[in-house]
């Protein structure tokens, strides 16, 4: 099975420019960012415990992954 992500603008550790350009991005509200730690607990939890949505927007990643990474989950 196969499920579309639709995430924002990624931001992470590739470079001061890419982070500031997130955050300012992330402050205006012009366009939906996502840490891609968020992105990355998300995917893999949708994938071994089955997809909650189709597509997963970038709300959906945000709540998904930052609960894995609060909870500490492997998964």
């Amino acid at each position: 099975m196969a499920c579309v992500a639709r995430p924002g603008f990624i931001t992470g550790q590739a470079g001061i420019l890419r982070f500031i350009m997130g955050t300012a991005m992330r402050w205006t509200g012009a366009v939906d960012t996502i840490g891609v730690k968020e992105v990355a607990a998300a995917m893999l939890h949708q994938v071994v415990h089955g997809f909650e949505t189709e597509p997963l927007t970038n709300s959906d990643m945000m709540r998904i992954g930052g609960k894995v990474l609060d909870s500490g989950q492997k998964s």
